[in-house]
C-alpha cells in the first residue's frame, strides 16, 4: 500500500516573491526614500517583532541556561583557561563578522565594476 502525502513548500516561489519585491522596490523609488521607508516600516517592525518572539519561545521551551551566557563570568574565565588561543578565537568571531560585511561591498564593487559601460 503506497501513501501519497501532499505538501505545499514555499521554497518554489523564493525568488519569484523576492523578484517582485524588488521591482516594487525600484518602481516605488521614484516617490522618494522617506515613502518607501515608511511604507516598510511597519513590515520590518512585525519581522523583528516575530524573530524576537521566536527566539523567547524557544529559549523556555528547549533550555532557560542559555541566558546564563549573558553572565560576563563566563568570558572572563573562557580567557584565564585559554589565554592566547581565546584572543585567536575570539578573532576569528570578528573577522567573520566583519568579513561578510566585506564580501557583501566586494561583491558589490565587483557587479558594479562589471556593468559599467
Amino acid at each position: 500500500m503506497i501513501i501519497y502525502i501532499a505538501y505545499f513548500s514555499l521554497s518554489d516561489y523564493v525568488v519569484s516573491i523576492t523578484i517582485a519585491i524588488l521591482v516594487i522596490l525600484f518602481c516605488a523609488q521614484r516617490f522618494g526614500t522617506s515613502k518607501v521607508g515608511f511604507s516598510f516600516a511597519p513590515i520590518l517592525t512585525m519581522w523583528f517583532i516575530l524573530i524576537g518572539a521566536t527566539g523567547i519561545y524557544n529559549v523556555f521551551k528547549y533550555d532557560v541556561r542559555v541566558l546564563l551566557a549573558i553572565n560576563p563570568k563566563y568570558i572572563v574565565d573562557y580567557f584565564q583557561r585559554n589565554g592566547k588561543n581565546a584572543w585567536m578565537s575570539l578573532g576569528g568571531v570578528f573577522l567573520c563578522i566583519s568579513g561578510i560585511i566585506h564580501i557583501n561591498v566586494i561583491v558589490f564593487l565587483c557587479n558594479c565594476s562589471v556593468h559599467r559601460t
